[in-house]
């Protein structure tokens, strides 16, 4: 799909990887947008998918006018997403995922704040899960909760990250900051994390200013394919290993805080580690939900471990 006659001012770039389904699902939701259409394109970025994710996004071709498939063989989110930053010619760039359905007003309530301020360079938008499919009750404790980090517009706490499927920047602060990290995030299968919540550090180191549209809603969608022990397991797991990477790839962290960090996370998962398998064992009998939650706790601090002794 060639690029379209003049920039438009945003980019919706949706990096996929074997979801094609799903990410039919995302294109038909952005067909709704009441944004402007001819002010805005999407960029489906395929990160070396093996199913037929080239065919479905060519099938949007004459419901979304303003269209690019593009192929990125390297594996990981980083390099999808910053094959989108050098492909897209758009002051703003937005990126969701795809596995998500925005609401129509969804494009026009994020970039809105944008206007307010040259030294806003990114803009974050609510997440609600949902399950098509039903979520089974012991999940619900940790996966049903939205992701909403202001109740207003405004500045993000700083101390909150933003979450990937939702977040829009002013394309000039790459130019400042550099692009994703590519040694952080999401490859091919696993759940890493953690290159978002670090741009967006170090926007903010640089001077920038981060926000967050509460009314900028759009639904992740978890499918039954996620909803099992199994994904849970390798989530928390993964989810660990994120936190201890991110640790590391924090710029201005001083040495002894990055020092009391992983002394004090190895310590504490020494014991959480079989103390949860214990436990999981123990409660089996009478709460299997609960069995499975301590389970699920227990591959999270092998995470931490297997991430903290890895060097």
């Amino acid at each position: 799909m060639s690029r379209a006659p003049h920039a438009a001012s945003v980019t919706i770039a949706i990096c996929t990887y074997n979801r094609s389904q799903l990410l039919f699902e995302t294109l038909e939701s952005l067909c709704a947008l009441t944004f402007p259409v001819e002010e805005w394109e999407v960029l489906v970025i395929d990160n070396n998918s093996s199913d037929n994710t080239a065919e479905v996004t060519r099938s949007f071709t004459d419901k979304l006018a303003r269209l690019r498939y593009i192929h990125e063989p390297q594996q990981g989110l980083a390099y999808a997403r910053n094959t989108a930053i050098t492909q897209s010619d758009s002051p703003i760039i937005v990126f969701a995922d795809d596995d998500v359905l925005v609401e129509p007003d969804w494009l026009t309530q994020l970039v809105a704040p944008y206007e307010i301020s040259d030294a806003i360079a990114c803009v974050a938008g609510s997440v609600y899960p949902v399950f098509p499919e039903g979520l089974p009750q012991w999940m619900e404790r940790d996966w049903a909760r939205p992701l909403v980090l202001t109740d207003e517009v405004g500045p993000m706490p700083d101390s909150a990250d933003p979450m990937g499927a939702n977040l829009s920047f002013r394309r000039s602060v790459f130019e400042t900051i550099g692009d994703f990290r590519v040694d952080l995030g999401r490859k091919g299968n696993s759940l890493l994390c953690g290159e978002d919540a670090e741009i967006v550090r170090r926007l903010r180191k640089a001077g920038f200013e981060a926000w967050f549209v509460p009314a900028a809603k759009l639904f992740h969608q978890f499918p039954r394919s996620r909803m099992n022990l199994k994904y849970a397991m390798r989530h928390g797991y993964d989810s660990a290993r994120s936190k201890v990477n991110d640790v590391r790839a924090t710029e201005g962290l001083s040495f002894s805080d990055r020092c009391f960090f992983m002394f004090s996370r190895l310590l504490a998962n020494l014991l959480k580690l079989p103390l949860s398998l214990l436990a999981g064992l123990l409660v089996l009998p009478v709460s299997p939900a609960e069995s499975r939650r301590f389970i699920v706790r227990s591959c999270r601090a092998a995470g931490y471990l297997k991430q903290i002794l890895t060097f």
